[in-house]
């Protein structure tokens, strides 16, 4: 398949997921259960995940490379100390950085008269509140199933195709790859900070050449950001 013709297949896919798939399993769910437990709904946001984020990478070129990528060993340069820690230290503090960006920018919405709040995390609290949930199933569902599906997505499958639609551009598919997994999450206080997290892991998925770090440093700030709320 033409780099061309799959990145238009992938737009086509991301489209229908937002506009027909995610609301029909959504509206799905909610004929079956009309009032769903706390764990019923993490299994729902679950199979969405599954479906939205895996299933094209079965079926796209990019994708099934992106498979191939997840056991494949790190370049020689991770062997170095000095590459490792330096990798290391720069994903620590783009973590930080994403963290205080988000915060303030909470805060001076705040300050100027503007309360808002992040869709991902309302939509955490508004679970929790609604009942007692499984801890080990809150971690899964919200932690790592998506640090899996959506570096398979976005940084193998998505990125992985824009490189070979701009081979000679080594940046501009890491911004673009991050844009799109920033806007995805659905809220624009939320877009900053996911922007350079998104930016971090598509650098790490180009440099590591694999996927494991990405995985593990989207893991990471899942976990963070859960602790934080709960």
């Amino acid at each position: 398949m033409k780099p061309q013709t799959e990145l238009a297949a992938l737009a086509a896919w991301i489209l229908i997921s937002l506009g027909l798939f995610t609301p029909g399993l959504m509206l799905l769910g909610g004929t079956l259960l009309p009032t769903p437990s706390v764990d019923a709904q993490l299994i729902t946001n679950t199979v969405i995940s599954l479906c939205i984020f895996l299933l094209p990478t079965f079926f796209l070129p990019s994708g099934k490379a992106a498979w191939s990528r997840i056991s494949q060993p790190l370049p020689a340069k991770y062997r170095k100390p000095k590459h490792s820690f330096l990798i290391l230290g720069l994903s620590l503090l783009v973590l930080l950085l994403a963290q205080l960006l988000y915060m303030g920018i909470i805060v001076l919405a705040q300050k100027l008269g503007y309360p808002v709040q992040d869709a991902v995390e309302a939509r955490l609290l508004q679970l929790l509140s609604s009942g007692e949930g499984s801890r080990p199933l809150l971690f899964l569902t919200m932690a790592v199933v998506p640090a899996i599906t959506e570096e398979f997505f976005f940084r193998g499958l998505l990125q992985g195709t824009l490189q070979r639609v701009l081979p000679h551009k080594r940046w501009l598919p890491i911004f673009l790859s991050a844009g799109i997994f920033a806007l995805f999450h659905g809220a624009i206080v939320g877009f900053p900070s996911r922007m350079l997290l998104g930016m971090m892991l598509g650098y790490l998925a180009a440099d590591s050449r694999n996927l494991r770090l990405p995985i593990l440093l989207h893991f990471l700030n899942n976990i963070l950001a859960l602790l934080s709320i709960l």
